[in-house]
């Protein structure tokens, strides 16, 4: 699987059980500049992989940072 990213969240990816961050390519918000690049990277997916791509609004709590909101999320 190649990614980009565009100011996402990052994917979450499970494995054997086992929750992974994934590496974020770096590059901006989607939209904020006309002409802009985005890295990629690259991940071999096997059988019975799972990955949970998400957007802020299922996760975001107002009494919870984000970033602790996305910890949680990968244990």
């Amino acid at each position: 699987m190649r990614w980009a990213r565009a100011g996402h969240l990052p994917p979450l990816w499970i494995r054997d059980r086992t929750a992974h961050h994934l590496p974020l390519p770096s590059g901006p918000l989607l939209g904020a500049f006309a002409e802009a690049t985005y890295d990629e990277d690259e991940i071999r997916l096997v059988p019975n992989d799972t990955l949970l791509l998400y957007t802020d609004g299922l996760i975001e709590r107002r009494d919870h940072s984000l970033a602790a909101l996305i910890d949680r999320a990968h244990r």
